[in-house]
């Protein structure tokens, strides 16, 4: 035990001790009261109690003494702060911001999951709308594919006709007969790759790709567009690189953008206009395809060109919206890219770009756009 708390920290655990500086704050109120002018007489004799249980934290964590075992209001002198107790804002505030990422993190987590199963949505929505835009394409087509079909019919009936007056003449003519059957086989091929187009056009996509020259795609459209580009008094500019390279395609999916683009551009052009459709096929900067669908139509404005790819946007009175916002789902789904030009007054101009077939150690490889 020592007998003043200015022995504490020098080696004694501690214990009921005197407080000089008690004594000294006690004594101290007396003599101002008397320099203040009070009479000492006046003062009240005060025995004030200077003595409190102080106690060396450290001597206690020496000789294993728990802070209960002491008396009530000990004073504890010399304890080492806790790290909550030295740093108890800085944690708050780090705990604070640790709690605020966490929640922003699972927020963003969960738009990030919300975004995918909208992105997958939107997805099959646009699937489904461009197998509906097909049938619809496929409905329209119909009298161009019944025109389509009556001249290879009309030239396999007629030749077999005449091989038949052929071979049952006095003098058989091989020759010419060879030459007839040879006329209806092509017609018939014709026919079948007409009946092919028609159906493939109702079927869902199978995203089967394989490579392809898009000079076949613009003939296999331009084919199927034909009656209706004669029907409006449309005159037809075809201009084709024939050594452009392959490219990595789903041929159905694709052949539906031609057609989409070019009967778009068959209803822009009016019936007071010279009505004039460009088609152009050349290689693209980056080694890639290229394809330009251009009318002579009315133009888009400016503000609805920056639209036109919407989904639900028109300005067609009787049109969907979903036309060429397919057209462009299905041109990004193959690496590529569609956009529009346009001027009041001159026409508008669609372009596709595609990027060119690539086989590779015996693998296929498409180059990604620039």
């Amino acid at each position: 035990m020592v007998p003043t708390d200015t022995n504490i920290g020098r080696g004694s655990i501690g214990g009921f001790v005197l407080i000089p500086s008690l004594i000294g704050q006690a004594a101290g109120e007396r003599a101002l009261r008397i320099l203040n002018g009070e009479s000492a007489a006046t003062i009240p004799i005060h025995l004030g109690n200077f003595v409190r249980p102080v106690f060396d934290w450290r001597q206690m964590q020496r000789w294993g003494i728990s802070e209960s075992n002491l008396p009530m209001g000990s004073e504890i002198r010399f304890r080492d702060m806790t790290a909550w107790e030295q740093y108890r804002k800085q944690v708050v505030v780090v705990l604070v911001a640790i709690l605020g990422q966490a929640a922003l993190i699972s927020w963003l987590l969960y738009e990030r999951r919300r975004r995918r199963v909208a992105e997958a949505t939107t997805r099959r929505t646009l699937s489904d709308l461009s197998r509906v835009n097909r049938m619809a394409t496929a409905s329209e087509l119909s009298a161009s594919i019944a025109h389509e079909l009556s001249q290879p019919l009309t030239g396999i009936v007629s030749n077999a006709n005449a091989g038949i007056r052929w071979l049952t003449a006095t003098t058989s003519n091989l020759g010419r007969v060879e030459a007839t059957l040879k006329q209806i086989v092509a017609a018939g091929h014709h026919a079948g790759e007409v009946i092919t187009s028609m159906r493939a056009l109702f079927k869902r996509s199978t995203e089967e790709r394989l490579p392809l020259q898009i000079n076949e795609l613009i003939d296999k459209a331009i084919l199927l567009e034909r009656r209706d580009i004669q029907s409006h008094r449309v005159s037809l500019t075809l201009e084709r690189n024939e050594w452009l390279p392959d490219i990595l395609r789903d041929r159905v999916r694709l052949l539906q953008v031609i057609l989409n683009l070019i009967r778009n551009a068959i209803e822009a052009m009016d019936s007071d206009r010279t009505r004039t459709l460009r088609i152009k096929s050349e290689l693209d900067k980056s080694g890639g395809v290229l394809v330009s669908v251009e009318d002579s139509g009315s133009g888009i404005d400016q503000q609805n060109l920056a639209r036109i790819f919407d989904p639900l946007f028109t300005t067609k009175p009787q049109g969907l919206g979903i036309g060429l916002a397919i057209c462009r789902s299905i041109i990004e789904s193959h690496d590529g890219c569609l956009w529009a030009t346009s001027k009041i007054g001159k026409g508008s101009t669609f372009f596709i770009k595609l990027p060119r077939y690539k086989a590779a150690d015996g693998w296929q490889q498409v180059e990604k756009r620039a």
